[in-house]
């Protein structure tokens, strides 16, 4: 196993600078000797998924066990990734590991890992899980570097592999609309947008408050669906103004009303914490 050590890549091997691009976060490392991988960090979804040309040259199938699932097609925002095969086993990434299903999909040669699964494997009083937007950073931390006093907290399900939380969302748009609803929401480090919220569960709520959903483009101006241009919006403790929220059919879960990026929390730290199932921010 190839030592994680250079310096562009990592301040050392549980702490990692991250690049954005197009509002995902993404790092590079070393997998199984091989270095100046880029992985891009998910949290929607409770595995790794990966190309299939990019599985047979960073890993022996052998290593891992095969296993069946129900999942053959995993749905983003804008395509649907066909699954080829579903596998089981340990990936080491430095010196953090993670352990469960990794989707080989037939498509892009990208690995996308879920961070909230990521374990410190040098330390294991320094699992805390640390996002630093404005420095770009993700550290393993002890928990008493920083002050949770400080912070607000969002409780994630317990029956869950992937950040749920439940809060009261309100809500107000730029014709006079406004409501509140409590409800479910994914924290998804890979959602671009502040706030992105689900048609099929969400579509209740905003017709019986009749709000107004416009057309939204991507940054080419090609139309993407629709959304709402909120003028207020607060989750939890932290309130936006001025935002657009989109909405998508092509991606559901059952009674999660919709996600919460990165953007929601503008240039502060999120903090996760999955072994006792908190989310702090500021």
């Amino acid at each position: 196993m190839a030592m994680l050590c250079f310096c562009q890549y990592a301040f050392c091997q549980t702490s990692f600078k991250l690049d954005k691009k197009h509002g995902h976060y993404s790092l590079t490392t070393s997998i199984n000797g091989i270095d100046g991988v880029n992985i891009t960090l998910i949290s929607r979804f409770p595995g790794i998924v990966i190309g299939s040309e990019t599985f047979s040259k960073l890993f022996n199938e052998s290593d891992f066990v095969n296993v069946e699932s129900s999942d053959k097609q995993i749905n983003t925002d804008f395509r649907t990734l066909n699954v080829e095969k579903v596998v089981n086993g340990k990936v080491r990434f430095g010196d953090l590991s993670y352990t469960g299903d990794i989707f080989v999909i037939n498509g892009p040669g990208t690995i996308e890992v879920p961070v909230q699964m990521l374990k410190n494997e040098t330390d294991s009083t320094a699992n805390i899980i640390r996002l630093n937007f404005k420095k770009k950073t993700l550290d393993f931390v002890r928990r008493d570097s920083f002050d949770a006093s400080k912070m607000h907290s969002f409780k994630t399900a317990e029956d869950s592999r992937i950040p749920i939380f439940t809060a009261t969302m309100e809500l107000a748009d730029t014709y006079g609309h406004e409501a509140a609803i409590e409800g479910r929401f994914i924290f998804d480090i890979g959602n671009g947008t502040p706030v992105f919220l689900f048609g099929k569960t969400a579509a209740k709520f905003l017709k019986a408050n009749k709000f107004t959903l416009l057309s939204s483009t991507d940054k080419a101006l090609n139309p993407v669906g629709k959304g709402i241009f909120a003028g207020f919006c607060k989750i939890g403790e932290r309130t936006l103004q001025g935002i657009s929220i989109g909405i998508t059919n092509r991606i559901y879960y059952n009674n999660i009303l919709g996600c919460v990026g990165p953007a929601f929390f503008g240039k502060e730290d999120v903090v996760l914490d999955p072994e006792n199932g908190i989310i702090l921010y500021k």
